[in-house]
């Protein structure tokens, strides 16, 4: 057996704690008697093998605790660290001031202006729910006449919108009063009468009632023309499907015109025609300037002359000025 010289550890890192550990003083290494393979360093024995490794992992480890350590030291020492432990004695502070009052409520906080407007929305309101239910209990506009009305809108003579509307009626969907109206009030207003007369038709032929629109917008062009005839056939039937036989004034207003408007005028008629509706709205408890606005003014001065038109007024009690001259 031959001594085994092991290298001089040195001053620092893990070579440094073993050196601390063996000490300077101690003896070169011999071997253990009955361990050829031991070594002996001091009073420390180490296995050429196993053992040894363990030492030097310890002695790394020692190493590795130390220098945490001292970082943990230069931690607490830091800015940082005094702060943390200064929020952490106030949260200490305050825990300890809420133990203290007990039992005791503290007052709640009331809310801003700001806040209160946003919760407000959150919620629906009263007055918010009743105008919900109005707006539910109104009719709802026909999706039909809603589609005339925009084929209207780019392509206002009339004829594709009747087109569209035969083509509904023909499918088996029935489309409302108002569909028509719209498709007749195009007609009439590009003068084409005929036109206007079959979607006129085309109401009744549906099943439908005509309105007092219906009435009216298939009589303008006639009216303007001078076709009484038409417009008188026209009024008669309106007023034979109205309880007290009363046309309005706006119907009234259009008959007299087609009077003025004839060749020749008829100014007999026309004044007939006055007296008849005045006398069905006393009837009817209506006074007399709410059946014989302006517009039935206008059109009378116009129909019978200014002469008999002041008489009339005066028989009847109408202020003969309420209408500018024609």
């Amino acid at each position: 057996q031959q001594s085994i010289m092991l290298p001089q550890p040195r001053a620092n890192g893990i070579q440094g704690c073993i050196s601390q550990l063996s000490g300077p003083a101690h003896p070169p290494v011999q071997p253990m008697s009955g361990h050829p393979s031991s070594l002996h360093w001091g009073p420390v024995w180490v296995g050429s093998s196993h053992l040894g490794g363990q030492i030097v992992g310890a002695a790394g480890a020692l190493f590795c605790s130390r220098e945490l350590v001292k970082r943990r030291q230069a931690d607490r020492e830091s800015p940082e660290a005094e702060k943390r432990l200064e929020m952490i004695q106030a949260a200490i502070r305050r825990g300890e001031a809420k133990a203290a009052q007990g039992d005791e409520v503290a007052e709640p906080r009331r809310m801003t202006p700001e806040e209160e407007e946003v919760l407000g929305k959150m919620f629906i309101q009263p007055e918010e729910m009743m105008e919900a239910q109005d707006e539910a209990s109104e009719p709802q506009e026909d999706l039909h006449e809603v589609r005339i009305r925009r084929t209207l809108e780019f392509c206002p003579d009339g004829v594709l919108a009747w087109e569209i509307l035969q083509e509904i009626a023909a499918s088996g969907e029935k489309p409302g009063v108002g569909a028509y109206d719209l498709v007749i009030e195009a007609f009439s207003r590009r003068g084409a009468l005929d036109d206007a007369l079959a979607v006129f038709k085309a109401v009744s032929d549906s099943g439908l009632q005509h309105s007092d629109a219906s009435f009216d917008l298939l009589a303008t062009p006639a009216s303007k023309s001078g076709e009484y005839r038409f417009v008188e056939r026209l009024f008669a039937a309106k007023a034979q499907a109205k309880p007290e036989g009363e046309i309005g004034p706006a119907s009234l207003a259009l008959l007299l015109d087609a009077y003025a408007n004839g060749l020749p005028s008829q100014a007999q008629k026309a004044q007939a025609a006055f007296r008849s509706a005045m006398a069905v709205g006393e009837s009817a408890n209506t006074r007399p300037e709410e059946t014989a606005p302006g517009q039935v003014l206008r059109a009378l001065k116009r129909a019978v002359g200014p002469s008999v038109y002041r008489d009339l007024t005066k028989e009847y009690g109408l202020d003969p000025d309420a209408v500018e001259d024609v």
